[in-house]
């Protein structure tokens, strides 16, 4: 493989060389010389090698998109827990949301119930959260119904009559 040389011309990239290889080439020479780049991009165009650089972040419109969705998920998981009971809520909390889960023992043994009906209060909790996530989500995604648009002739309000002879 040739690689970029420095000619009188500016800098000499042969054409074999893959586009990338080719901004790396570039790079290196401008760097290392303390020369101007301009090259040639693939539509044919003169450019500087920064404006062919990747960007491997989100853009802005993707995170305000992610932030927006985040924000609408935690408000509709909040209203759904807030709709349980305080013992459903607990359960809920401790077993699913908890870094660190409360073991169904010791929350049996802070309700003075058994482990089996803990199992089951948590259960019914997860369900009515679920549910209740569900028909959120379901009602912020169903788009407004669109205005009906007729295209039949309507009548026009005080319309003169066909006959307009003197």
């Amino acid at each position: 493989m040739r690689l970029a040389q420095l000619g009188a011309g500016g800098l000499v990239i042969p054409s074999d060389t893959s586009f990338l290889s080719r901004i790396a080439q570039v790079a290196a020479l401008a760097l290392r010389h303390r020369v101007p780049t301009i090259f040639y991009t693939q539509d044919g165009n003169p450019g500087e090698w920064q404006n062919c650089l990747v960007d491997e972040h989100a853009d802005q419109e993707t995170i305000l998109a992610a932030s927006e969705e985040f924000d609408s998920r935690r408000k509709a998981l909040a209203s759904a827990v807030a709709a349980l009971n305080h013992r459903e809520r607990r359960i809920f909390e401790a077993c699913r949301l908890a870094e660190e889960p409360i073991t169904l023992k010791e929350l049996a043994d802070e309700f003075g119930v058994s482990r089996e009906r803990v199992r089951q209060i948590g259960v019914r909790g997860f369900e009515k959260v679920q549910k209740s996530v569900k028909n959120g989500v379901a009602v912020m995604e169903t788009p407004a119904p669109l205005p009906r648009i007729s295209f039949e002739p309507s009548p026009a309000v005080g319309e003169l009559p066909m006959d307009v002879s003197p």
